[in-house]
């Protein structure tokens, strides 16, 4: 059987880029979800027990907020493949 994606809104900040980082990132940090390591370059994201979950977000890589609230990276590429703006 082959299947589609639903259709579903994400929110998500592209590390290292100009656009202006979301009010949410600040709290997802505060609540111990994210780890901004070198300046804000690199980004972990982190367990429910605020350990590195080995997913890291570099410059050019998104950081993505899903409808669950759970937080996950991906590369730009990937990225606008998959996801496109609302505008």
């Amino acid at each position: 059987m082959k299947f589609t994606s639903r259709p579903f809104l994400i929110e998500a900040w592209q590390v290292g880029s100009d656009m202006e980082k979301p009010h949410w990132i600040d709290v997802e940090l505060a609540q111990g979800k994210l780890q901004c390591c070198l300046n804000e370059t690199y980004w972990h994201i982190l367990d429910n027990e605020h350990s590195v979950t080995g997913l890291t977000a570099s410059p050019g890589d998104w950081i993505i907020r899903g409808t669950e609230g759970e937080l996950y990276c991906c590369n730009d590429s990937v990225f606008k493949k998959k996801y496109r703006p609302i505008v």
